[in-house]
């Protein structure tokens, strides 16, 4: 088996929804790595001047973050 490096990849860009959002409206980012997404959507909600509440989450038995647009 041979396995391709792609050295061209950029990181993702992370799209949070704030400018969408209505309040108390939320969203879910499904991931295994939690802590670290909460530190992300805080950061960009602060870079966005909107207020919001992370936590960690299971939705339909999938680990990840719910973030709730508060202000």
């Amino acid at each position: 088996m041979k396995v391709e490096i792609d050295s061209n990849t950029n990181e993702p860009v992370w799209l949070f929804p704030f400018d969408y959002m209505e309040l108390g409206q939320s969203f879910f980012i499904p991931t295994m790595n939690p802590d670290r997404i909460i530190a992300v959507a805080y950061s960009r909600a602060k870079l966005s001047k909107v207020k919001i509440i992370a936590k960690r989450d299971i939705t339909e038995g999938i680990l990840g973050v719910r973030v709730w647009l508060t202000n």
